[in-house]
């Protein structure tokens, strides 16, 4: 007899998601020369159902702050509506929920009308925020034992390492 095949996706998956991302920069105060970054999908059964990990490099160096806006932009692109995305970077969760809006308005200048670090991705951040409007982006405490977490935190380590 044979057995019919499936591909599991995304679009199958129990909705909805909760992606963890999280970004490494080893030696940041440093120059790191390679960062990384990393993204754990969980869907409603808290079963992994998919994980992404890319190291990232720079000219000058990567902070750990554009690590985080990376992992947060991959989220964002696997994303869809009611999903959650979790990390534990207070900049860009803050950045996403809190300080875009303004950063938009006041031409892209923060409170200290200074232009905005890495406007480059919060530009990009911005643009995947219009077209998700029903994703939300929490806060959780790194390193606290939270199996996305430590899962997204693992890859994005082992990226910068180059260990993927």
């Amino acid at each position: 007899m044979e057995q019919l095949q499936t591909t599991y996706t995304l679009h199958d998956a129990q909705r909805p998601l909760s992606i963890y991302c999280d970004g490494s920069a080893p030696d940041n105060q440093h120059g790191c020369l390679q960062g990384g970054v990393g993204v754990a999908v969980y869907d409603a059964l808290g079963h992994c159902i998919q994980e992404y990990s890319s190291s990232v490099r720079r000219a000058g160096g990567v902070t750990n702050q554009r690590a985080e806006l990376l992992a947060l932009i991959i989220a964002l692109l696997v994303a869809g509506e009611g999903d959650s995305i979790f990390s534990d970077s207070k900049y860009c969760v803050q950045g996403f929920n809190e300080w875009l809006d303004n950063w938009k308005r006041n031409a892209w200048r923060n409170s200290s009308k200074k232009p905005v670090a890495n406007q480059d991705l919060w530009m990009l951040v911005d643009e995947l925020k219009a077209i998700r409007p029903r994703v939300s982006v929490e806060h959780v405490a790194g390193h606290s034992g939270i199996k996305g977490n430590e899962h997204s935190d693992r890859l994005a380590s082992q990226a910068a390492a180059g260990k993927m």
